[in-house]
């Protein structure tokens, strides 16, 4: 969940991670459990698998995805999950819990935020203490999604063809602006999804707090495809590309089931 911290000595890694992150959503119809399977690359080359469920009923979604690192990445063990719960209202919608968890040789950490009436809490296991220099009035908080709960909101919004959203985003250390656009539709040809697809462009830039002042928050504009894989089912992500340093990171769809 934090995306500095998690990635301040990986630069490449924190990329392919929010790539697949933001790929790997998968906005679901009301009362559809969507499940999918996804082979991660960069440049070509294989980093790992991608198994997303995402369940929207009541009213509500909750969201789980995890990684796991194989490929070119098989010697730097690791699995990593966000989750995120919260109410289908509102604009930015209505988080209520987001949680972030990594196992990487042995050492497990995990990160919580809470939302209710007033800021949302943050707490972390271990501690970390944040320094003096990192630290920006909280209260810049309110209103905020955590990760898990943006990427979904963004997803969700390019699902029903209303991508122009701006909002901010609270990882727990950082305060990011997030903004997604509009660019309209593409014809996408993978082996599970031959149509139209709706082309979201994503950009995240740190405003206050760590990422904002040690210069880890700049992260690279996403585009994702989202098409409709099945008539009826949730819409989900058919495509998409990450540029960095003119190399490319990709996701790949394997496996899709809705129950």
């Amino acid at each position: 969940m934090h995306f500095a911290s998690f990635t301040a000595k990986r630069p490449l890694m924190k990329h392919i991670y929010l790539f697949i992150f933001i790929l790997g959503l998968s906005p679901a119809a009301v009362g559809d459990v969507s499940v999918g399977t996804y082979s991660a690359f960069w440049t070509g080359l294989p980093v790992g698998k991608v198994t997303i469920t995402n369940d929207q009923s009541g009213g509500e979604y909750r969201f789980t995805m995890t990684l796991q690192s194989g490929g070119i990445l098989g010697s730097n063990s690791f699995t990593t999950t966000f989750s995120a719960t919260g109410a289908l209202r509102g604009n930015p919608l209505h988080p209520y819990i987001g949680k972030f968890s990594d196992i990487r040789r042995g050492v497990s950490r995990s990160e919580t935020i809470r939302y209710g009436s007033g800021r949302p809490t943050f707490e972390s296991t271990p501690t970390y203490n944040i320094p003096p220099e990192f630290q920006f009035d909280l209260d810049r908080t309110r209103g905020t999604l955590d990760p898990a709960s943006a990427l979904f909101s963004l997803l969700y919004a390019a699902s029903t063809y209303d991508c122009n959203k701006n909002f901010n985003v609270y990882d727990g250390f950082s305060l990011y602006s997030a903004a997604i656009t509009d660019e309209g539709t593409k014809e996408v040809r993978t082996d599970f999804y031959r149509g139209p697809a709706k082309r979201c462009r994503l950009k995240v830039t740190a405003i206050a707090g760590k990422a904002a002042v040690d210069g880890t928050g700049n992260i690279p504009d996403m585009v994702v495809n989202v098409g409709e894989l099945r008539a009826g089912a949730p819409a989900m992500p058919v495509s998409g590309a990450l540029f960095v340093n003119g190399n490319r990171a990709g996701l790949r769809l394997d496996a899709f089931t809705v129950r």
